[in-house]
């Protein structure tokens, strides 16, 4: 007995929780978690409509957050249609779009002050594997001028940095796979002569 508790009472614990337990209650709450994910499987066109794309969560996803994207031909989601997939992290998929050449653009954070990091990605589908491209801020010539906190979100077939600044998926999309066309024109030019 402890001398501080007063005399009659015992020190009653109640019994912890067993292991098997525990493993139940994570299998339900992440099984929960993932079919409520997979019935909020959503279909958003691209601006003038040329493209699609479905936002579902990924069958191999278990305890982890990933998702299925898929890219149609024109809108609506046909699934006769299907171009291409790729299993992504939720975080892609937060803030995504598909642009009008097929391209999908993800915002990977709600807001940046670094004009070093990552706050675009672009995925491309070419020759049978998906590319992705990131971007910072100092990456895009239209932001340079952008001082303090910047929050990207899309508007339309662009993304707006600021009340000034507003960057198309064009540009975008340009500024992301540039390096990688201009090794290639390197390769094909310098293989001709």
């Amino acid at each position: 007995m402890n001398r501080g508790e007063p005399r009659g009472r015992s020190q009653f614990r109640p019994p912890r929780p067993r292991k098997g337990m525990r493993i139940v209650l994570l299998a339900l709450l992440c099984g929960s978690f993932g079919w409520a994910r997979l019935a909020r499987a959503e279909c958003r066109d691209s601006a003038a409509g040329a493209y699609s794309l479905d936002v579902r969560l990924s069958p191999a996803a278990g305890c982890l957050c990933l998702m299925q994207v898929t890219v149609f031909e024109g809108s609506g989601c046909a699934s006769d249609r299907r171009l291409w997939d790729e299993t992504v992290g939720c975080n892609l998929t937060e803030r995504i779009a598909v642009t009008d050449q097929g391209r999908l653009v993800s915002i990977l954070a709600p807001a940046t002050a670094r004009p070093d990091w990552s706050i675009v990605a672009v995925l491309e589908r070419r020759d049978g594997r998906v590319s992705r491209r990131d971007l910072a801020l100092e990456d895009l010539p239209e932001t340079a001028g952008l001082r303090g906190v910047v929050r990207p979100r899309f508007e339309g077939a662009a993304v707006r940095f600021s009340p000034e600044v507003v960057v198309s998926f064009d540009r975008l999309e340009a500024a992301a796979f540039a390096e990688e066309r201009a090794s290639r024109r390197a390769a094909r030019d310098g293989g001709v002569r």
